[in-house]
């Protein structure tokens, strides 16, 4: 059996499909295969109990995650409430240490809907940064910075 092991889950992928639709997208691999040739590795950091369907802001970041494996990439997942102050951090430190041996290809965000309330997640983004990681950080709601661009959305 094939698992891939992320801080505090693990997911059986031994009968995943290798890949979907990606290939038709674009006409090449080019999401699954990074410049080594292997599969693409993805830091993912939610904010967010992964066990649980709350709401559309839980849901989502399921959804997410299972697109990455289908498309065959290779994740790491970052999960936990931030509220939950103390868990939080410890499952935080512990992608600290798996960065010191392990580089991503890029990292994706769910970040939560309020802002961020431990500083040990702002020190996780600024050092991945550092090391030259791309980061994407889905910005929720945007449209009422952008009335020009959204006129139709009103408040």
């Amino acid at each position: 059996m094939q698992e891939i092991n992320y801080a505090c889950l693990t997911v059986d992928v031994e009968n995943m499909e290798d890949s979907i639709g990606i290939n038709n997208l674009y006409g090449q691999e080019s999401f699954r295969k990074n410049q080594n040739k292997s599969r693409i590795k993805i830091l993912y950091i939610v904010f967010v109990d992964y066990n649980t369907y709350a709401s559309g802001s839980s849901v989502r970041p399921h959804m997410i995650l299972d697109a990455f494996l289908q498309l065959g990439a290779e994740v790491k997942l970052l999960e936990g409430q931030q509220n939950k102050r103390q868990e939080r951090r410890c499952k935080v430190r512990k992608i600290f240490t798996w960065l010191k041996d392990n580089r991503p290809d890029i990292c994706y965000v769910e970040p939560p809907t309020g802002p961020f309330f431990n500083t040990i997640d702002l020190q996780l983004l600024h050092h991945i940064h550092k090391m030259g990681i791309p980061i994407g950080l889905y910005y929720r709601d945007a449209h009422w910075k952008f009335p020009k661009i959204f006129p139709n959305v009103s408040w």
